[in-house]
């Protein structure tokens, strides 16, 4: 198994152009001994391949690559880059990975453009572990799913997946101190009650028109924004951000802290 998971990834990691394409290369004796060299094993025919995948449960999957993370935070590789050298950062976005002309299976979404067109495609919900220093690796994921007989709805979808994607974090990582990190689809009750129930902390983005009746009460607070300016340079250029924030406003029976942040970047004349 270890050989035919490995062979699968080799063919997107090598960026192979084909599956013949692929064959062809691991045929090849510099390929094929350094394979060897590396990793102890041959790599298998790539119609091997797709015959064990196709009949493997995708869960066996996401359990192996829970594995996997698990392995990096035991060894303490992301302690480092601790939210408040406390909870680890965990990024849910979505992202395409398929799109088609036709209809490719029953789980295919999809979208008519104004001028009829019908795309399908697939989107995957991501949970990813992310770091100062631009290094993410993917904790869990959540196929998007859309209703029978309905075009696809971003907020809708994405929303129910999270649902399905946090109970997947908190199966596999039941006792990683969390942060999610959101965009401006995330700032509701159903996040916000998973969030308290996992014990996680939560930094989203507010877009005008979200929580309503939370902006209103950040704009009759005003008067009472905290601030902080922070300065940058460079040899070309000087970078200076201004922070307003506010801690402890009361929203539906919690408590938020709320923060913007303003950038300018000034070059230096020659």
């Amino acid at each position: 198994m270890a050989e035919i998971i490995t062979g699968s990834l080799f063919m997107y990691i090598f960026k192979e152009t084909s599956r013949n394409a692929y064959n062809n290369n691991r045929r090849e004796d510099d390929f094929r001994k350094n394979v060897i060299n590396y990793f102890g094993f041959n790599l298998p025919h790539t119609d091997t391949s797709d015959e064990v995948l196709r009949e493997l449960p995708p869960g066996e999957l996401d359990a192996l690559k829970a594995h996997l993370a698990s392995r990096l935070i035991e060894q303490k590789f992301f302690r480092k880059f601790r939210f408040l050298n406390q909870s680890y950062l965990v990024a849910i976005d979505a992202t395409g990975i398929a799109t088609f002309d036709h209809k490719h299976c029953d789980q295919c979404l999809a979208k008519t453009s104004k001028s009829g067109v019908v795309t399908h495609f697939h989107y995957m919900l991501e949970a990813k572990l992310v770091s100062a220093t631009g290094l993410a690796i993917s904790l869990a994921s959540e196929f998007i799913e859309n209703d029978p007989g309905r075009d696809y709805e971003k907020q809708d979808c994405e929303q129910k997946a999270f649902v399905r994607l946090a109970a997947k974090i908190k199966k596999y990582f039941p006792r990683l101190p969390v942060c999610i990190l959101g965009d401006g689809l995330y700032p509701n009750n159903t996040v916000f009650d998973i969030c308290q129930k996992n014990c996680w902390q939560f930094i989203v983005t507010l877009k005008d028109g979200n929580l309503k009746t939370f902006q209103q009460e950040v704009a009759l607070l005003k008067s009472n924004f905290r601030k902080k300016n922070v300065y940058r340079a460079t040899k070309t250029s000087r970078t200076m951000l201004e922070y307003d924030y506010l801690n402890e406003i009361e929203y539906d029976g919690r408590y938020f802290s709320w923060v913007e942040g303003n950038e300018n970047i000034f070059s230096y004349k020659e």
